[in-house]
């Protein structure tokens, strides 16, 4: 069905104290299984209503004539149709007050639907590369993990005592969130003159408030992935997360070709890497591989990831086969700022940068922790009239924060060739 501003006026009449609630299940504003909010079946789009027309239909035309030429503390002559009841010349009534929140908590709702559709977009290559933990209440604290002490028993002698676990033995350390916040502020100017596509490119745009975010966490989640920040630290020590010697070797010379071979190369350093406590080998399951690249070998990776194997022969060829490749379960993916964020946090070159690929499973190395996800709070002038100062009728805060923490770094390979 159409959504109008009318429509909208309606429902918020029928029941004022479940208003905002039914908008946003008009909006399709909701939890996914992964546990993120996110958009789903809308009744109607955002960018459908105009802020103008909202305005208008909520507060009525004259009253918000009147609020600008006295303030939010009163109104001067006349009589005011508003969305509650008419109130004569004076004070705002306590109608007023509401018809005014209802406006605002609408424009707060149809702003907070769009940005959270884009951001979710904006954010999907991220959380399909590492593993998210929502709602963390603990800043940098220890990761527990369960330490087993030693291999698994295989002969167990009548009445010998059962080996045991310790909770506190193995552990890293999780980073620092940090957080990242703007002011969206709707100004009278944004309402006078009907402003509603400027404002939801603000918001939602290439260069809007969600795309934004995006980018501050893609970048996190990027220096951690190819080792320009350094934060592994396992039971208080803190090492690079890439090695070429040590306790683990994660970082070899080999260059992606279009063919299997150094593939191959990087899946038998993946399968030699044993856990630190147990000295077990710790690969990940075998279709969970990831393939990341730079944009220079985006359709290189594509290719060995193919779905239907790996072509040989020319095209004009009569010996031309298609041959199932050996890993089945390859996901590429193209790190669009990792040459820009290798170069500048690296020092490295470009033709250094664009040779660099990884091997394994990010999602089981690397975890975004995050004490809130992208969060929007509204601030109008009916908490504070000191906002029409500088005529503004409300302030969208967005905030957002999280770090990302290496688990273990041993479940990826990261491969070069520098010279």
């Amino acid at each position: 069905m159409g959504i109008t501003a009318g429509k909208l006026l309606d429902l918020y009449r029928s029941n004022p104290d479940e208003y905002l609630g039914e908008l946003d299940n008009l909006l399709g504003k909701t939890v996914d299984e992964s546990g993120f909010r996110c958009i789903k079946d809308p009744v109607f789009k955002p960018r459908q209503l105009s802020i103008l027309d909202l305005a208008e239909a909520f507060v009525g035309r004259d009253t918000l004539r009147r609020l600008y030429e006295s303030g939010p503390g009163g109104l001067r002559g006349g009589r005011a149709q508003v969305a509650a009841e008419e109130v004569g010349a004076g004070a705002l009534g306590p109608s007023q007050y509401q018809a005014i929140n209802a406006w605002l908590g609408t424009v707060d709702g149809i702003l907070g639907a769009e940005l959270l559709a884009k951001y979710n977009l904006a954010t999907m290559i991220a959380r399909e590369l590492v593993t998210w933990k929502l709602n963390v209440r603990t800043q940098e604290g220890k990761l527990i993990r369960y330490g087993f002490p030693s291999a698994p028993t295989q002969d167990l002698q009548p009445g010998q005592e059962f080996p045991t676990g310790d909770l506190s033995a193995d552990w890293v350390r999780a980073n620092r969130m940090l957080k990242q916040g703007e002011v969206l502020s709707l100004t009278w100017e944004a309402m006078h003159f009907d402003q509603t596509d400027s404002i939801m490119e603000a918001v939602s745009g290439e260069n809007g408030l969600a795309v934004r975010f995006a980018v501050v966490i893609d970048e996190r989640i990027q220096r951690s992935l190819w080792g320009i920040d350094n934060t592994y630290n396992y039971k208080g020590t803190v090492t690079p997360t890439y090695g070429t010697s040590g306790a683990y070797i994660n970082k070899i010379t080999n260059q992606l070709i279009d063919a299997t071979g150094p593939i191959d190369v990087a899946e038998q350093q993946l399968l030699a890497q044993t856990d630190p406590s147990t000295g077990l080998e710790i690969a990940p399951p075998d279709d969970n591989r990831y393939l990341i690249v730079t944009p220079f070998k985006f359709l290189t990776a594509s290719r060995l990831a193919a779905p239907f194997g790996e072509e040989m022969g020319t095209l004009s060829s009569a010996s031309r086969l298609q041959t199932t490749q050996f890993y089945t379960g390859i996901r590429p993916f193209r790190a669009i700022r990792a040459n820009r964020l290798m170069m500048a946090g690296l020092g490295l070159t470009l033709i250094q940068v664009q040779e660099r690929w990884i091997w394994g499973s990010t999602k089981m190395a690397f975890e975004y922790r995050s004490a809130k996800d992208i969060t929007t709070y509204r601030y109008s002038i009916t908490d504070s009239p000191a906002l029409a100062k500088r005529d503004v009728l409300m302030e969208l805060d967005v905030s957002e924060m999280g770090s990302v923490t290496v688990r273990e770094p041993r479940y990826v390979i990261l491969n070069t060739k520098d010279s």
